[in-house]
């Protein structure tokens, strides 16, 4: 029992030498560092920079006096060590470390330390400072004129209790200039117990402090603010006045988004309303109506719009406002009130109708298009294609077909608009009956393509002929295919199968991509087509073929099986392997290899034709391979691709010249398992088909 009681005793001695050993090893590493950082050495100075963030707090107060050094190259890296420190201990779960670490900044600011080292500390502690912290050394410096700055910065930045209490007893004694300052802290920290301290101050000989208190008491935003700050606007001097009004109009904005009292910011936003001559502010306390107005209001705002200059900001804004307000019954009041209002308010009233989009708006706004004033009938035919009412598209229709030369255009450019709002809607055959009618009625392309595109999402059966005579328009030929494909579908679908094809030969005749193609050859198919889709999209459909012949490990891809690039497909090769003439019926070009040649693993195969043009061009060879593919043309190797794929349309394009009169292709083609085809069209550079003749038949 001795023995034990002694050997555990021996171990607990043991592992306490151990510690402090590592101790002291620890500590000595940190001094070794902290001397590379003071060094002239720079490679050892970054290294240093790099290896003391490691140390935490134990690396402070090593670090503290070099951050006043002289020097830059030592003061700053000292600096960046301390804040990494200051970040990394700010992290939660480590309030211990924080603590620390606020206990050892804390030292920076006492007196008699360099400015240098009290600056950084401020910053530090702004960073680190937790809740609860004692911070009477920092609320020192508040009382001093060369610091009182930085600290107020500090304070704000803390934003704990202790941090805004400070910054509010500091009022008491400050001057002027430093109580704005603190004035705008606590303003921004939002805090409500300061509201009676500052309220205080609302009356205060200073106006620049007056000015100061009306901000911070708008940003803190307490509904009991509203008569300190009226009493700031009564009291600031004519040049002062805008900058107190726009106080007035912040408490509005904050009462509504921190206390959602829209009362009282109606009630704001009127007095500046009507007791201010800055256009600027009454714009603003319009624009706040538009966010807390009621019906009451609105006889407020279409009095604004009576006295306004119809080309004034402030006119947008009362319309804006009412276009707004969320309470309802608005547009029921706007109408009531319409009657009796001059010309230059019932325009901004028709507008507004329109943009709330009530239908119950559509039967004055369709007569007013009617109104003797040409100013009232336009902004009629406008609303009209805002209100977003299937019923307004006659009226539109009629406009446009009868109306001025400003009435027909403003009505297309309404009936556009209808069509788009009632797409946005979901009521797609409304939407594409109204873009019917606007693609019949367009003067330029802009709004035939928009029409088109329209169309594309919203096809109605009747757009059939008016899509189909402007595909003819090689500027609407990228707008034209998705319409005439939507709308070939819906005749499709209402069994009209004769449209449907005539509709899909139109498609067919503007030369869509293949991918295009791809989509809609089964429906072309289902009404009837008889379209060689292959050849017209520039498939080579016709090929002779020979193999299969042996790849294993890749030999056969140099091995010249057929004599290549010269072959003669008269010729076997031997008793087992001769060329075979296939045409294929894939409307993609495909030719299946499998099914040709047979079912074959690391094998190649050869596919060759002979195509005939008119003239000799530059041409691109639009190839679909599954696996590699290595081609000639007229003897010229003109692409080499030795992978394994499956096959992908126009995936390979090998650009060669082909000459006037016939030319000769071959390709070979690798296998190496599973799936086998090939396909090949004949194109322009930019992806046009090329015209030519197949003669490998």
């Amino acid at each position: 029992m001795l023995r034990r009681r002694l050997g555990s005793t021996v171990f607990i001695a043991v592992l306490c030498l151990a510690l402090v050993i590592c101790h002291a090893a620890g500590a000595g590493q940190l001094d070794d560092l902290v001397n590379a950082l003071a060094g002239q050495i720079e490679s050892e100075r970054v290294r240093a920079r790099q290896h003391l963030p490691a140390f935490g707090t134990d690396a402070i107060p090593a670090l503290i006096p070099l951050v006043s050094h002289e020097k830059i190259a030592i003061s700053k890296p000292a600096r960046d060590v301390l804040m990494d420190i200051a970040n990394e201990v700010s992290v939660p779960g480590r309030d211990t470390a924080r603590r620390e670490a606020c206990r050892l900044f804390m030292s920076m600011i006492a007196a008699g330390q360099p400015e240098a080292t009290t600056v950084c500390g401020l910053r530090l502690l702004a960073m680190t400072v937790p809740d609860g912290f004692d911070l009477t050394p920092i609320a020192a410096l508040l009382a001093d004129r060369h610091y009182r700055e930085k600290a107020r910065v500090a304070f704000e930045r803390i934003g704990s209790p202790e941090a805004v209490r400070a910054l509010r007893e500091s009022l008491r004694d400050a001057d002027a200039d430093f109580t704005c300052a603190l004035l705008n802290s606590l303003g921004a920290l939002g805090d409500s117990d300061s509201v009676e301290t500052i309220t205080r101050l609302a009356l205060h000989e200073n106006p620049r402090v007056r000015l100061a208190t009306a901000h911070a008491l708008a940003l803190i935003g307490d509904p009991a603010s509203e008569s300190a700050l009226t009493k700031v606007v009564e009291k600031a001097a004519e040049k002062h006045r805008p900058e107190a009004v726009d106080s007035l109009l912040l408490l509005a904005d904050s009462v509504v988004r921190k206390h959602c009292d829209k009362k009282t910011a109606r009630r704001i936003y009127l007095n500046v309303l009507n007791s201010s001559d800055e256009e600027t502010l009454r714009s603003a306390a319009l624009v706040g109506l538009g966010t807390v107005g009621d019906l009451a209001v609105i006889p407020t705002v279409l009095d604004v719009l009576d006295a306004a200059d119809e080309d004034a900001h402030i006119r947008s804004s009362a319309v804006d406002a009412l276009k707004c307000f969320e309470t309802r019954g608005v547009c029921a009041r706007v109408r009531r009130e319409y009657v009796d209002r001059p010309t230059k308010t019932q325009l901004a009233a028709i507008e507004v109708l329109g943009a709330r989009g009530n239908p119950e708006s559509l039967p004055l706004l369709m007569e007013e298009t009617q109104n003797d004033d040409e100013r009232v009938r336009l902004a009629a035919l406008r609303a009209l294609g805002d209100l977003g009412q299937p019923g307004a598209l006659d009226t539109l229709v009629e406009a446009a077909q009868t109306g001025s030369v400003d009435e027909k255009a403003v009505a297309i450019a309404a009936a556009a608009d209808l069509a788009d709002t009632l797409k946005t809607q979901g009521k797609r055959d409304a939407a594409g009956r109204a873009y019917t009618h606007v693609l019949e009625l367009a003067a330029d392309d802009a709004m035939r393509s928009r029409t088109l595109r329209g169309l594309a999402i919203c096809p109605v059966p009747e757009a059939a002929s008016v899509v189909i005579s402007n595909a003819d328009n090689p500027e609407l030929k990228d707008e034209s295919i998705p319409a005439l494909a939507a709308v070939a579908a819906v005749l499709e679908n209402a069994g009209r199968k004769r449209e449907a094809l005539q509709a899909y030969e139109k498609l067919y005749a503007l030369g869509p991509s293949v991918e295009e193609m791809r989509a809609i050859v089964p429906r072309m198919k289902a009404v009837g087509s008889t379209i060689n889709v292959a050849r017209g999209l520039g498939f080579v459909t016709s090929w002779w073929l020979i193999g299969p012949f042996s790849d294993e490990g890749g030999e056969g891809w140099g091995t010249a099986y057929v004599g290549e690039p010269d072959v003669d497909v008269t010729t076997a090769v031997d008793s087992k392997t001769s060329w075979k003439h296939v045409v294929t019926a894939d409307e993609m070009g495909k030719v299946n290899l499998l099914a040709t040649v047979g079912r074959h693993d690391h094998v190649v195969a050869y596919a060759y034709t002979e195509i005939e043009v008119a003239e000799e061009r530059k041409a691109v060879l639009r190839l679909g391979v599954d696996d590699g593919v290595k081609c000639w043309v007229n003897g010229e190797l003109v692409w080499d691709n030795y992978v394994n794929r499956p096959i992908t349309v126009d995936q390979d394009k090998p650009e060669c010249r082909l000459k006037a009169g016939v030319n000769r292709i071959l390709l070979k083609i690798s296998q190496n398992n599973m799936g086998w085809e090939f396909c090949m069209r004949v194109t322009t550079t930019d992806g046009a088909v090329i015209p030519l003749v197949q003669r490998a038949e």
